[in-house]
């Protein structure tokens, strides 16, 4: 049988959802509640309809049945969403992912799904939590080499990522942090001069208030000689035009600035954004 060309795929324990259909099994239990081995309810759920089962088979059984259906060697997936992995994984299965997003912050199983994960060290996004758990994760091949990669911190307590943010190779990093350090903003900023980054290397946080940007701005201007007040021309007469550039070659540049979010999540409203531009981006503020 022919692999199957997916939407989205999202694992759980107890459910497999494919593109825009989920397969939810539940247990049966007697008086004694104790769970009756050969019988299960099935729910089934798409756009405009639903329905629920009884069979005959436990629901282990009913959901090994269904992955193996779906998920077959070489299947192709634009997103790969996993919670927990379920039993029943083919051991032969081979998946092309674009997206993988760890929907549940264990960092045992991303190491559990990423094996069946052919193109793993090719992945155009990756998108978790960091917490004490997932940290770590920072360092993972897979995570460094990624096109983009999304972030997510605590809005209390958030992980300390010291230098792991250095050691990425990712071309985009967004990030949801609700108090990022300025001084890891500019380490992360020197740490791109330096190694000379590529043409379109961003950095994107998300934050309260506007006024982080320009404390990130003053910041970055009392320790670096080179820094210009500038304005992005690509953004024209507009206020976020305003920026910080600091040369890094003679064909590209370290431009600073910042702008509102596209869509708001309270309290975060607005953005901090750094991004290497091809010399001429930008020019000194008059």
């Amino acid at each position: 049988m022919l692999p199957y060309r997916l939407d989205t795929v999202i694992l759980n324990s107890t459910s497999l959802s494919i593109n825009d259909r989920t397969w939810s099994f539940y247990v049966f239990m007697n008086d004694e509640e104790d769970v009756l081995p050969d019988e299960c309810s099935v729910s089934f759920e798409s756009p405009g309809y639903r329905f629920q089962h009884r069979i005959m088979m436990s629901a282990k059984l009913g959901l090994e049945k269904l992955v193996k259906e779906y998920l077959r060697k070489g299947t192709c997936t634009s997103v790969l969403k996993v919670w927990t992995i379920p039993d029943g994984i083919p051991p032969n299965l081979t998946m092309i992912v674009q997206d993988f997003v760890l929907e549940y912050a264990n960092r045992e199983v991303y190491h559990s799904i990423l094996p069946y994960v052919e193109n793993r060290l090719q992945l155009n996004k990756i998108r978790f939590l960091v917490n004490n758990e997932t940290c770590q994760l920072l360092d993972d091949p897979a995570v460094k080499n990624a096109v983009f990669l999304d972030l997510q911190f605590p809005y209390h307590n958030p992980v300390d990522t010291n230098d792991l943010l250095l050691r990425l190779c990712t071309r985009e990093i967004y990030m949801i942090h609700i108090a990022f350090p300025i001084e890891k903003v500019y380490a992360l900023a020197k740490h791109w001069i330096s190694s000379q980054r590529p043409i379109g290397t961003k950095f994107t946080l998300t934050i309260e208030e506007y006024l982080y940007v320009l404390d990130v701005m003053e910041y970055v201007q009392a320790r670096e000689n080179q820094a210009i007040p500038s304005k992005v021309i690509a953004l024209g007469s507009h206020y976020f035009a305003h920026c910080v550039t600091i040369p890094i070659s003679e064909t590209s540049e370290l431009v600073m600035f910042g702008g509102k979010m596209r869509e708001v999540w309270k309290p975060l409203e607005w953005t901090f954004r750094m991004e290497v531009m091809a010399s001429g981006a930008t020019v000194p503020n008059k």
